[in-house]
């Protein structure tokens, strides 16, 4: 839908999901945050450009001009951060389930966000800010899916008219629904668990062509055990969890996901000693 035309089309190891849209994040009802007839905007510039907190009171103030009812993720500095009329906003929310309800979304164009407006239908604006998410901003843009604009270099004005233009694109809206139809037909993260599975039993190995002892050695290198999540794994996902980026090196992070696997159902996969829980 988006994607750029590949000069060497990828081998048959490689297996396209549309998109892996969590399912277990708690219901959102805008109707009771932000109640009104406003249309719903999503605001979100991610783990690490939440911690602007200058860009992000600029956003909502710009916002906070209009009639339309405002979601704001926050994130951690929300204290610093103060809400205009017609908003709704927290430190953490649960994107998929407001991207449900979401007529356009201004966001930083990260990887999960940009497959969840996607897998939802929400017409996008992309302001860029690091990484790869200026790649998905181009894009976009490019495709006439959304608008890509300048992380700082905005006027107020500029802002509210590129959203009340995605917003009133009758066109646009009915091509994201359609995609977003085609997407949750084809479920990638039932698709990706059952071929991760298959792998794990050895049915998904190398390339067609690989014979014989090549293959063999890439299946062992390739065969992990899948088991459940035990209580005696719990200190080892807490040296995991304190080794990765953005809010996960909080102290209010990790206090949650100690809580998470030390009370949540999960699965650990093993190969050789390491292991990954989810």
């Amino acid at each position: 839908m988006a994607d750029y035309t590949r000069a060497q089309p990828l081998d048959a190891t490689w297996h396209r999901l549309n998109s892996t849209v969590r399912t277990n994040e708690a219901a959102f009802d805008v109707r009771e945050q932000v109640p009104g007839d406003g249309k719903v905007v999503y605001l979100s510039l991610g783990s690490l450009g939440c911690m602007d907190v200058a860009l992000m009171q600029r956003l909502i103030d710009a916002m906070a001009e209009t009639e339309h009812r405002t979601i704001v993720s926050m994130g951690p500095l929300k204290d610093q951060m103060k809400l205009g009329p017609n908003m709704y906003g927290d430190r953490f929310l649960p994107q998929p389930s407001i991207l449900r309800s979401a007529t356009c979304s201004y966001t930083h164009g990260g990887n999960n966000t940009v497959c969840e407006g996607f897998h939802f239908g929400a017409a996008d604006d992309r302001p860029a800010a690091v990484l790869d998410q200026y790649d998905n901003a181009q894009r976009l843009s490019e495709t006439g899916f959304g608008q890509r604009l300048a992380t700082y270099g905005w006027e107020p004005q500029e802002l509210v008219a590129t959203v009340d233009r995605l917003l009133a694109d009758e066109i646009l809206r009915a091509r994201m629904r359609s995609n977003a139809e085609a997407i949750r037909a084809d479920p990638g993260r039932i698709r990706g668990a059952d071929m991760i599975e298959g792998v794990a039993q050895g049915i998904v190995g190398a390339a067609p062509g690989v014979g014989g002892r090549r293959r063999a050695a890439i299946m062992r290198r390739m065969t992990v055990t899948i088991r459940p999540l035990e209580a005696a794994d719990a200190e080892a996902c807490d040296a995991i969890v304190a080794s990765l980026p953005y809010h996960f090196g909080l102290e209010e992070g990790r206090r949650e996901c100690a809580a998470a696997v030390r009370s949540q159902r999960g699965l650990v996969a093993e190969r050789e000693g390491a292991w990954w829980a989810s």
